[in-house]
């Protein structure tokens, strides 16, 4: 059976408002990745969206909802590892827990690629904040710069055997140490496109997760990164039939990585 994750960075308010009602009318779990400052409006302009924050009660909201997952997406939207920390620390506060799921803590990277999280003293400060997991983006194993041409391409033509080549090598089989990888997703991928990815993991066993961002109205797009909210109630329409046939798991972050460590036998 293959797994699949829906993965939403930032906290932004759209998630909330638009996103969160479609993810309840399927019954279907969903992690939210918070930057905590972003939350607490401490800057007054941020370079990753104009898009509203959420308010915190938002964020106590779906958290409280046993479907969700909150995770840290850092303090200040970075990859440093302080500020990761910092993330983790501040949004526990908010939340009045010592850590953000029963089973430990969440981190989604941004797409930053310069973050050194393979060296050993990153590691272990990550673990000794009872971290369990780091959500990256995409993975590469064979042949980079093909999948990478295939990648752009498909931004732009959106057909499904591109995705399938482009992104194949970011679903998973097993874990690796404490990295899941995720497929970036933007807005003018069409949802069959998207649906794709839910196939692809229910034939391989594997798991994928999808990395969002903005979910907004119909033709309201604002950047390349908000997906229409259409196409986001297309693909839940589409998972539900993968699940209910028993060929896919809908999952959060935190139990996808549950279920890899499984597959490795590295916990029971």
């Amino acid at each position: 059976m293959g797994i699949f994750g829906l993965s939403f960075d930032d906290g932004r308010m759209d998630n909330y408002h638009v996103a969160y009602p479609i993810l309840q009318r399927y019954g279907l779990p969903a992690t939210f990745n918070i930057t905590t400052s972003y939350i607490e409006r401490k800057p007054t302009k941020w370079p990753f969206t104009s898009t509203r924050a959420m308010t915190m009660d938002m964020v106590r909201e779906l958290h409280a909802d046993p479907l969700m997952e909150i995770a840290s997406h850092g303090y200040w939207h970075n990859n440093d590892v302080d500020n990761l920390l910092e993330g983790i620390r501040t949004l526990c506060e908010h939340l009045g827990v010592k850590r953000l799921h029963e089973r430990g803590n969440g981190i989604a990277l941004t797409g930053d690629t310069s973050f050194s999280f393979d060296a050993d003293a990153a590691q272990a400060q990550l673990r000794a904040a009872d971290v369990q997991y780091v959500r990256r983006s995409i993975r590469l194993l064979t042949h980079p710069t093909l999948r990478t041409l295939a990648r752009k391409a498909n931004r732009v033509v959106a057909l499904s055997p591109l995705m399938r080549y482009a992104f194949s090598d970011t679903l998973m089989t097993e874990a690796d140490g404490m990295t899941l990888y995720s497929i970036p997703v933007v807005g003018t991928m069409p949802a069959r496109v998207l649906k794709t990815m839910a196939d692809l993991a229910a034939e391989r066993d594997a798991a994928c997760i999808l990395m969002l961002h903005s979910v907004v109205k119909d033709g309201e797009m604002r950047d390349l990164y908000s997906l229409e909210e259409k196409k986001l109630t297309a693909l839940c329409e589409h998972l539900c039939r993968l699940r209910d046939s028993g060929k896919i798991e809908v999952a959060t972050t935190m139990d996808i990585f549950r279920r890899l460590k499984i597959r490795n036998h590295e916990i029971p």
